[in-house]
């Protein structure tokens, strides 16, 4: 093999493990975002649990001061 063969096998090599090492950035990245986004979730359903509690318990005190108008 000449030199400028082996020279462009390792200029690929070289250039591929650079990939891999992005490839394993961009992930982390990603679980790291998606876990930011899913506690973000899971708070935002937590308050609307809480929100929609709160709504039945005041539909449930209106109704019982509610006095038929007969």
């Amino acid at each position: 093999m000449g030199k400028s063969y082996e020279a462009s096998i390792k200029q690929l090599q070289k250039d591929l493990s650079e990939s891999k090492r992005e490839v394993t950035r961009v992930e982390a990245n990603m679980a790291e975002a998606l876990a930011a986004k899913n506690a973000e979730i899971e708070a935002l359903l937590s308050s609307m649990d809480a929100v929609k509690r709160q709504a039945a318990l005041s539909e449930g005190n209106l109704a019982s001061m509610q006095v038929p108008l007969c």
